[in-house]
């Protein structure tokens, strides 16, 4: 059926996605979007692949095109599933990476922490929780609050482990945020560490575009701590 071609097309999207073949990607998805929009039943897949689609946008570079893409994301599934939903703030957490790109983190800050209790109190400790909390750490060390950044890094790698195979690029991304927290307070030793564990990790598997920044994000961060340990 049309519904049928369009949840496969939206699958072949994210697999070519995550495979850095963001034009094939983009292609899928607005393939799915012309069979969605169609159907006034499919408003929340239709905000789903929206979402996909404005990441696409903003792993090619074009960040402020992603915001108003992600913003329909986000009023689609506050439409269909409420604001308050998991897609709704699934979509507000990346609409909230996007601005923090374009230095507007301060946005991003408010948004994660009005978000956060919703997000504990319907994830409570699963690994599930890693997501919304890597944004806030993010968003925390993107304004200069390194010490609620390195709280919140903690309890990011807390949430995972045990849960998460140590070698899983999540880890990676999480520490990396940990080592900046901690750089950002003049704390390089205490950083290194964590800069070793993201460099290592964030080097695993890295195929998508993001992937790429984000590996040499913390090899830089790494060799930056380096060079002043040993001054």
């Amino acid at each position: 059926s049309p519904r049928e071609t369009a949840d496969a097309l939206y699958t072949l999207g994210e697999d070519l996605e995550l495979r850095g073949q963001l034009d094939e990607a983009e292609r899928a998805f607005i393939e799915a979007l012309t069979v969605y929009d169609k159907d006034p039943a499919a408003l929340c897949e239709q905000s789903e692949v929206f979402g996909d689609l404005a990441f696409v946008t903003e792993q090619r570079g074009d960040v402020p095109a992603s915001i108003p893409i992600y913003q329909r994301a986000y009023d689609g599934y506050a439409k269909c599933t409420g604001a308050g939903s998991r897609g709704a703030l699934t979509e507000q957490e990346y609409l909230a990476g996007a601005l923090m790109k374009l230095g507007r983190a301060k946005e991003a800050l408010s948004m994660m922490e009005t978000a956060i209790p919703t997000w504990r109190k319907m994830l409570g400790s699963s690994p599930d929780l890693a997501e919304p909390l890597f944004f806030l750490s993010k968003a925390y060390v993107e304004t200069g609050h390194f010490q609620d950044g390195e709280k919140a890094a903690v309890e990011l790698v807390a949430v995972q482990e045990g849960r998460v195979a140590p070698t899983d690029r999540r880890f990676g991304a999480s520490h990396l945020l940990w080592a900046r927290a901690l750089a950002g307070q003049h704390r390089d030793r205490e950083a290194l560490p964590h800069a070793e564990i993201a460099d290592k990790l964030l080097a695993i598997g890295a195929f998508s575009v993001g992937a790429k920044l984000m590996g040499a994000e913390a090899h830089q961060l790494l060799m930056d701590i380096h060079s002043r340990l040993h001054k």
